[in-house]
């Protein structure tokens, strides 16, 4: 294109100056010079008018090789991404469906445990009932041998109760190494009440009959027949200037079932060694060094005790213990149990109270009755600590009303969950 376009410009300038020449005073010669010069000239573009149109055409065909191949790259392209989608779909589907053969896989393990701990228990039950079988029939051939009254105990026949599924129950007879667990507290029962005799002396010839009789006896109570309170104002105003305290009615409300269980921490237990405790209400934690040892016995049935000791001691470096806890796991029942008293819960950061109790004040009491001087007289007021947490008896058909509970009588026991 350069070259025809120079071409072009090259005859043009050749013409103007040719024209400018007088052709009268050019001879023959001369002339047939200039008219072959245009002549070559005239053949030369139009071969370039060839080539260009040639070209052109090319051009041409090309260009509509390359639509009709675009064409066909995007129709191959929209092709691929329906196979794509439609690929992604069979993807999601088959997710579903993986997804869906684990629950049933889940299920069925879930299925084939119960089956086992099941066939456990029957071929427990089985052996015991053997055993028991073995003892009748030995029994009925000493009865018929030997006539009159027998008391045969066999000491060996135990047929576990228990929950075979609960962590504490299987825990208390392995005791296995805890790498790295984590668990939470659930409030199962709460024993209140003691033992009490009316009169009671060992004197063995006294006829009165009432001697020795017994008043009143602790009970092992469910969570669920206890209620937890807490405070839902600071301060109330005591308009009648009344001494008799303050009514509950007035200024606590009941909290969900579960509201103790959520105030108690959590705890991590590390290489069988490190026992860290999170504290939830705090936002704070606690490192302790863990042991657990079978030792001693409640009511001649062994019992487990669990250390933790930690490495603060107290500032005056009197007592290296200061600070450790020591938790015992009992067995009531068929059931293992922590059981804690209201010290060992406050010592958790969860403030346990009595409602009430004017002895409570040495402490850090749950109200206290103040006064200020406002208009030119004092007002009495009642200034309520709402970090406490006050335990209630619900009312049974045994009872005319439910009441409250001095927790410091109580012993509470927990389960431990896995988390």
């Amino acid at each position: 294109m350069k070259f025809t376009l120079s071409l072009f410009i090259g005859i043009l300038i050749f013409s103007m100056n040719v024209s400018g020449q007088d052709f009268e005073q050019m001879n023959k010669k001369e002339l047939r010079t200039a008219i072959d010069q245009f002549q070559f000239n005239i053949d030369s573009l139009q071969k370039q008018i060839v080539v260009l149109v040639e070209s052109k055409e090319n051009l041409r065909r090309q260009l509509e090789t390359l639509k009709s191949g675009a064409e066909l790259n995007n129709q191959r392209l929209s092709e691929t991404k329906d196979q794509l989608t439609a690929t992604e779909k069979k993807i999601e589907i088959l997710k579903i469906k993986i997804e869906q053969q684990q629950q049933q896989i889940s299920k069925l393990q879930e299925e084939k445990r119960n089956v086992t701990d099941s066939i456990s228990k029957l071929n427990e039950t089985i052996t015991s009932l053997s055993k028991l079988n073995t003892i009748l029939s030995s029994s009925k051939n000493n009865n018929e041998n030997n006539p009159g009254p027998t008391n045969n105990i066999n000491s060996e026949i135990i047929i576990n109760k228990s929950n075979p599924n609960d962590f504490l129950n299987k825990y208390f007879f392995e005791l296995n190494p805890l790498m790295r667990n984590r668990f939470s507290f659930n409030l199962s029962k709460i024993i209140i009440g003691d033992v009490n005799y009316k009169n009671r002396n060992n004197n063995y010839y006294n006829n009165n009959e009432e001697n020795g009789g017994a008043l009143s006896l602790p009970e092992i109570l469910n969570a669920e027949d206890f209620s937890f309170w807490t405070s839902k104002v600071r301060e109330y105003p005591e308009p009648d200037n009344s001494r008799d305290g303050l009514k509950a009615a007035s200024v606590l409300e009941v909290k969900e079932r579960d509201f103790l269980n959520k105030k108690m921490p959590t705890f991590e237990i590390l290489k069988n060694k490190l026992f860290t405790m999170q504290f939830i209400n705090k936002g704070t934690e606690e490192s302790f060094l863990f042991n657990v040892s079978k030792t001693g016995s409640n009511n001649m049935r062994n019992k487990a005790i669990i250390n933790l000791a930690n490495e603060e001691v107290k500032a005056d470096g009197e007592n290296s213990k200061a600070k450790d806890i020591v938790w015992e796991i009992i067995n009531i029942g068929e059931e293992s149990y922590i059981a804690l008293t209201e010290d060992q819960i406050n010592r958790l950061n969860v403030e346990l109270s009595n409602w009430g109790s004017y002895s409570n004040y040495d402490k850090e009491s749950s109200y206290e009755r103040k006064s200020r001087y406002i208009n030119n007289r004092y007002v009495s007021y009642y200034e309520i600590n709402t970090d406490k947490i006050y335990l209630s008896r619900n009312k049974d058909k045994f009872m005319n009303d439910g009441y409250f509970i001095n927790p410091n009588t109580c012993v509470f026991l927990f389960k431990i969950n896995p988390l």
